[in-house]
């Protein structure tokens, strides 16, 4: 699941997230600082990611955070930081509650460039519900108040600034997946071809 991480770098929402039946479900907040402090301190702090493929392997320092797993239920986990603007805004997680996994390293890098991709559609969609509620309350102002030439300007500038986030939200969406392609292999697939399987 995509996990949004608010502002202080303390609290974790599930952002959009999928989950196998009968799976336990993430809670609507997290404080991962005080349930998870050395994940914290990897993940938000130094932007690595995390894989546990049993929580017994956690080292001595994780007590805490093995505790918690422990409470959770949760076998396995990975945990991908995303980075925008040089800050950690979300977190990709993989969670295994039915058994130990071992994860292989090849999924860090897919997991990060699933992640981008995600928080860029995210982002883009805030951006043009902004303009959206923008242009209508700009509109409805103009109109009570008799006064379309100043509100014009207003609604003009208002717009340009959010359409240059709009923009370089697209920007940051095409390049997401730029430093992939020396990794990448080109392949010709038959119509229908199964390119992904859960479970």
């Amino acid at each position: 699941g995509l996990l949004a991480v608010s502002a202080d770098r303390h609290i974790v929402q599930p952002s959009h997230a999928s989950y196998a039946p009968g799976a336990p479900q993430v809670p609507k907040s997290l404080n991962v600082v005080s349930l998870f402090p050395w994940a914290a301190v990897q993940v938000l702090e130094h932007r690595r990611p995390i894989v546990v493929p049993r929580v017994s392997a956690l080292p001595p320092e994780a007590a805490v955070d093995r505790a918690t797993f422990e409470a959770l239920g949760t076998r396995a986990q990975m945990t991908v930081p995303i980075v925008s603007h040089s800050v950690v805004t979300h977190l990709m997680l993989l969670a295994s509650v039915a058994e130990e996994r071992d994860w292989p390293e090849i999924l860090i890098p897919r997991l990060r460039l699933l992640g981008e991709m995600m928080v860029a559609a995210v982002q883009r969609a805030e951006v043009f519900a902004a303009l959206q509620t923008s242009e209508e309350r700009l509109t409805r102002t103009a109109a009570a108040a008799g006064v379309l030439l100043p509100m014009s300007l207003w609604r003009a500038v208002e717009v340009t600034r959010l359409t240059r986030h709009v923009r370089r939200a697209g920007v940051e969406a095409d390049m997401a997946g730029l430093w992939l392609k020396p990794y990448m292999t080109s392949r010709r697939l038959k119509a229908g071809h199964l390119l992904f399987c859960q479970g």
